[in-house]
C-alpha cells in the first residue's frame, strides 16, 4: 500500500492543522488582547481562568475524542457519547460551583472563571460532533468546526475588549458566538450529522464509561500537569511573574501543534485499521514518519528561538523578557518531549492500552507534586522553566517503553494466531 496522501487526506490534514492552531492561538490571541487593552493584573487573573477551565474541561471531554476517532467500527452511538458529555457537563459544573464558593477570589476573577467555562462547555459539544465526523472519514468537516468556533470565539473578545474595555462582557460574548457557529455549522451539513437521541442504553453507556475512564483520569492529569507550574507560581510568586511565565511557555506548544495537526487528522483512524487487519508493517512505518517530523519541526523552532524568539514575544505582548532567553530555550525544549508524548500517548489508545496511559500520567503527577514547589523554590522562574523539562521528559521515556512493550505483544500475538 502506497504511504502518498491523497486529495481528501490532504484537506483533512489542512483543516486539521488549522483547527488546532486555532485553538492553541486562542489564549495566545486573548492574552495578548488584554495585555494590550487591560494591562498586567488583568492577564494574570484571565489565564487563571484559562487553566482552570482546561483543566475542568477534562470533565466535559471525558478523554474520548481519541476513542471515538479509533471507533472505526461504530461500537458506540453518537447520542452515547453525547450523554458522556453532558454528564461531564453537569459534574464539572458543580465541583466549579463549591470551589468558587470557598476560593475567596474578588467578583470580577469569578465571572470571568465562570464565563469562560461555560464557553469550553460549548466546545465540549462541538467536540463529539467533530468526533463523529472525524470517524466517519470527514475529518475535513471536523477541522473546519473547530475553525470556525474558535476565530468566532476570538473575535468576539476582540471585539467587546476593543469596545468597551470590559473583560468580564468580553468573555461571556465568547458563549453565544460559539454557540451559534455550531448550530448553523451542524444545520449546514445536517444531511450528514448523526441525529442526537434522547434514548439510549444503560449498559452500553456504563460499558462506554468504564472503557473511556483511564482517559478521562489520564487527560485530567495532563492538563494539571500543562499549568502546574502556573499554579505553583501564582502561589508563590507575583501575578507579573506568572505573566511573564505564560507568555514565555506559548511558544513551546508549537512543536506539539505541529505534531497532533498530521497525528489526529486522518492519521489516527489509519492506525487504528492498521492495526485491526494486523499491517504492523505500515503501522510501523506510519509512526516513524511522525517522529521524523517532530525531530525536523522541533530543530527549526529552536534555531529560530534562540535567536529571534525572545525579541519577538517582547515586541507582541509589550513586556520587557530580555532576561528570559535561557528560560524560553528550557521551555521549548520541554515542548519537544511533550509533542513526542502527545503522539505516543495516542499510540497507546489506538492499541488499546489505556491503563498504560493511566500509569505515566499517575507516575508524573506524583513526582510533579514534591518537585515543582522544591524547582521554584530553589530557582523561581527558572525552576518552574526546568520542572517541565524534566517532567516531559520522564513521562517521554515511560511512554515510549509502554508502546514499545505494546507494540511488539501484538504483532507476536498476530504471528502467533
Amino acid at each position: 500500500m502506497s504511504l502518498k496522501i491523497n486529495r481528501a487526506d490532504l484537506s483533512g490534514h489542512i483543516w486539521t492543522f488549522s483547527s488546532i492552531a486555532a485553538a492553541n492561538i486562542l489564549p495566545s490571541a486573548l492574552i495578548f488582547v488584554c495585555t494590550r487593552l487591560a494591562g498586567v493584573w488583568q492577564v494574570g487573573v484571565l489565564s487563571y481562568a484559562i487553566s482552570l477551565a482546561q483543566l475542568l474541561q477534562t470533565v466535559l471531554l471525558y478523554g474520548m475524542r481519541p476513542f471515538i476517532a479509533t471507533d472505526i467500527n461504530l461500537e458506540y452511538s453518537f447520542s452515547e457519547y453525547m450523554w458522556i458529555r453532558v454528564c461531564g457537563m453537569i459534574l464539572s459544573g458543580a465541583f466549579l460551583f463549591f470551589f468558587l464558593m470557598f476560593a475567596g477570589f474578588d467578583t470580577t476573577k469569578v465571572l470571568v472563571i465562570i464565563w469562560y467555562y461555560f464557553y469550553k462547555a460549548s466546545e465540549a459539544v462541538s467536540d463529539t460532533f467533530e468526533g463523529s465526523f472525524q470517524r466517519r472519514k470527514r475529518m475535513d468537516a471536523a477541522g473546519m468546526l473547530r475553525f470556525f468556533v474558535n476565530i468566532a470565539a476570538i473575535t468576539a473578545f476582540t471585539a467587546i475588549m476593543l469596545y468597551t474595555n470590559d473583560m468580564v462582557l468580553a468573555v461571556a460574548v465568547m458563549l453565544p458566538a460559539s454557540a451559534l457557529t455550531i448550530a448553523v455549522f451542524v444545520w449546514r451539513i445536517r444531511n450528514f450529522s448523526e441525529r442526537f437521541e434522547l434514548s439510549v442504553s444503560a449498559k452500553k453507556l456504563k460499558r462506554l464509561l468504564t472503557a473511556c475512564f483511564p482517559l478521562f483520569a489520564s487527560n485530567f492529569l495532563m492538563f494539571y500537569l500543562l499549568d502546574a507550574q502556573k499554579y505553583a507560581i501564582d502561589k508563590a510568586m507575583s501575578p507579573e511573574a506568572l505573566a511573564h511565565y505564560t507568555i514565555l511557555v506559548l511558544p513551546s506548544y508549537f512543536v506539539n501543534l505541529m505534531s497532533t495537526s498530521i497525528f489526529l487528522g486522518p492519521e489516527l483512524p489509519k492506525l487504528s485499521n492498521y492495526r485491526l487487519l494486523k499491517q504492523f508493517n505500515l503501522l510501523i512505518r506510519r509512526v516513524k514518519i511522525q517522529y521524523l517530523f517532530i525531530v525536523c519541526i522541533s530543530v527549526a523552532v529552536i534555531i529560530l528561538g534562540c535567536f529571534w524568539g525572545i525579541s519577538l514575544l517582547s515586541f507582541i505582548y509589550g513586556v520587557d523578557l530580555s532576561g528570559y532567553r535561557v528560560h524560553f530555550i528550557v521551555l521549548l525544549l520541554g515542548g519537544v518531549f511533550g509533542a513526542v508524548n502527545s503522539v505516543t500517548g495516542h499510540l497507546l489508545v489506538v492499541f488499546r492500552r489505556q491503563k498504560l496511559y493511566l500509569a505515566g500520567y499517575i507516575t508524573i503527577a506524583a513526582i510533579s507534586l514534591v518537585g515543582i514547589p522544591f524547582f521554584i523554590s530553589s530557582w523561581g522562574l527558572m525552576g518552574a522553566c526546568i520542572s517541565k523539562l524534566v517532567l516531559n521528559a520522564i513521562l517521554m521515556a515511560m511512554f515510549i517503553a509502554f508502546f514499545l512493550v505494546s507494540y511488539r505483544r501484538d504483532k507476536r500475538a498476530a504471528s502467533e494466531s
